[in-house]
């Protein structure tokens, strides 16, 4: 076995990436979330939606009040879109608290929302269930459900 040199290794060190997404959410949770940050991201997943927030409460314990998450749906514009562009718009209307079915203008609160950051400090609520396979790719997942925040 020959020794290699770490300077070999690490060259171009200084301009390596960090990764500066924050965690998901734990399975079987109730979250109440307090939205920072609504983005677009074109990355190794595909066109990604972000939501970044801040947890308001939690039913785990691990999960603590103001800690930062993010819940992620990926490849937006890929094989299942209508499927993903779905749960976008199922977070978009627990976030303003109007019904996914609605008449609203859902094309232009979308962009409204990324491009200037529009539901920031808006109140919802996300419930996660157990962990489970993707059929297809075989991927775990944890599936989400959103829901207004009840007054």
């Amino acid at each position: 076995m020959a020794n290699v040199s770490a300077a070999t290794v690490f060259e171009g060190f200084d301009d390596a990436e960090v990764d500066d997404r924050y965690p998901k959410l734990p399975a079987m949770g109730r979250y109440e979330v307090e939205v920072t940050a609504n983005k677009l991201v074109d990355g190794r997943n595909g066109i990604t939606f972000v939501c970044e927030h801040k947890i308001v409460s939690s039913s785990r314990p691990e999960v603590p009040e103001g800690a930062t998450y993010s819940t992620t749906i990926t490849d937006i514009k890929g094989r299942h879109t209508k499927m993903k562009m779905g749960q976008v718009k199922s977070m978009l209307a627990a976030m303003f608290g109007v019904d996914p079915r609605s008449e609203q203008k859902w094309q232009q609160l979308i962009v409204y929302v990324c491009d200037k950051n529009a539901a920031a400090g808006k109140h919802f609520v996300i419930e996660t269930g157990p962990e489970e396979k993707a059929k297809e790719s075989g991927k775990n997942y944890i599936p989400k459900v959103y829901s207004p925040l009840s007054e």
